[in-house]
């Protein structure tokens, strides 16, 4: 079963992570840039989040 809460908990500081850099993404920004934007966040974050959980 899925862990509703840490799923939403999880977007929701990926969310306000995209707020803040929204003024520093070009507008014409390719797909490829965000998602690799989006996979270096991801790793960055979870590799701290297990970091801090062991």
């Amino acid at each position: 079963m899925v862990n509703v809460t840490a799923l939403r908990d999880g977007f929701g500081i990926l969310k306000s992570r995209l707020r803040q850099f929204y003024n520093r993404f070009p507008y014409n920004a390719s797909i490829k840039s965000i998602q690799v934007f989006m996979e270096a966040f991801m790793l960055f974050y979870n590799f701290i989040r297990v970091k801090w959980l062991s």
